[in-house]
């Protein structure tokens, strides 16, 4: 990012794909917490992503100035969808026989 046009773009194109997954992730949420716990499991998950919308400025600006690199903003920015995926790998789908 050698300027600040560039940076712009990137910024808006990296938020914008970001949530694409919104939705998708809502319907996931909903079908494996069943009926009964849909709203709970549907706001946890938007709590925890409202939740690290307001500490990704804080730790981002945090790593900017520890390093003095604007790189390591993208490293961790690369790591939070790893930790996600491996956060979901336990989860089995239940195959309900009717």
């Amino acid at each position: 990012m050698h300027s600040v046009t560039m940076l712009c773009f990137i910024g808006f194109l990296v938020g914008f794909l970001s949530y694409l997954a919104n939705p998708h992730l809502s319907v996931l949420v909903t079908q494996f917490a069943g009926k009964e716990w849909a709203a709970t499991a549907t706001g946890t998950t938007n709590f925890v992503w409202q939740f690290a919308s307001m500490l990704g400025p804080l730790v981002l600006g945090w790593s900017i100035d520890t390093t003095g690199s604007f790189a390591s903003v993208w490293w961790i920015l690369a790591a939070g969808p790893l930790l996600g995926i491996l956060a979901l790998i336990p989860i089995r789908e239940q195959v309900k026989r009717a």
